[in-house]
C-alpha cells in the first residue's frame, strides 16, 4: 500500500488524535513531535507493515510524494500544551477526499541510468 494511502488511514483512525491530527480547514496534516522524530507516526506505520526504521524515511517518504513542510512560519505551531506540530500539505491530501489522495505518485527519481549495453567502464 503506498505511503500516502497509509499516512491518510492512520491519520483518520480516532486512536490517533493525540499526534496526527488534520487543521482546522483539513487541507493540511499536522504530526507532533512529542517524542521526537515521528516516532509514533513510525510505529503506526509499521502496524500497516510499512517498514519506516528512521525519521529520515518517513522524511524521504514524504518529499518523495511532493508533500511541502510548511516552513512559511507554520512549520512549528504549538498549541496550548506546548505541544509542537509539524506541518504537512500537498494538493492531493486532504480529509475527506481519500480518492485524490490515491492519484498521488512518487516523483520521477533523478538517478543516472547507464545506457543499454553499457558495462559500467
Amino acid at each position: 500500500m503506498p505511503f500516502p494511502i497509509v499516512v491518510y488511514r492512520i491519520a483518520n483512525e480516532r486512536g490517533n488524535a493525540s499526534w496526527i491530527r488534520w487543521s482546522p480547514a483539513e487541507d493540511v496534516l499536522e504530526i507532533a513531535n512529542t517524542l521526537g522524530e515521528f516516532s509514533e507516526l513510525r510505529q503506526a506505520l509499521a502496524g500497516y507493515r510499512f517498514g519506516q526504521g528512521s525519521a529520515s524515511s518517513v522524511k524521504k517518504n514524504f518529499a518523495e510524494y511532493q508533500f511541502d513542510k510548511l516552513d512559511d512560519g507554520r512549520q512549528r505551531a504549538s498549541d496550548e500544551n506546548g505541544v509542537v506540530w509539524i506541518r504537512w500539505s500537498h494538493p492531493s491530501f486532504h480529509k475527506g477526499n481519500p480518492e485524490l489522495v490515491g492519484t498521488m505518485r512518487r516523483k520521477p527519481s533523478k538517478r543516472k541510468t547507464k545506457p543499454k549495453g553499457s558495462n559500467g567502464n
